[in-house]
């Protein structure tokens, strides 16, 4: 039996995954980062540019700053009385578009640019 940590990606059994459907495994050596980094998200959508020439492996977060306080990893959806908010992104060979409800704007957020190409 193997001992250790994994996360499936999105629709994945964490059972069943083989190790490229893995967002991450504590028994393969972790993704190098290309970039850690805070934005501060005003508009939607928000262009951010990145102009690596591959689609990169990204994590990203939102932070919300008001009580009750917390982190989720974007993408995410929840209801807020009698509407729905979510942020979404979409990642291409340079940029990265963060889009959002309009009711969560501004917003601080949060991303991990890793070097791994997403299709690896």
């Amino acid at each position: 039996m193997e001992y250790g940590l994994k996360i499936a990606q999105q629709g994945e059994n964490v059972q069943t995954a083989s190790d490229n459907k893995l967002s991450f495994k504590s028994s393969i050596l972790t993704m190098p980062i290309y970039l850690n980094s805070g934005v501060y998200v005003t508009s939607s959508p928000y262009t951010y540019t990145h102009n690596l020439g591959y689609v990169p492996k990204v994590w990203m977060f939102y932070f919300k700053e008001t009580p009750p306080y917390y982190a989720t990893r974007i993408p995410f959806e929840k209801t807020s009385g009698l509407s729905i908010v979510s942020i979404d992104y979409e990642i291409d060979e340079t940029t990265i578009i963060i889009r959002s409800s309009i009711s969560l704007m501004p917003f601080n957020g949060h991303f991990i640019i890793f070097t791994r190409r997403i299709d690896q």
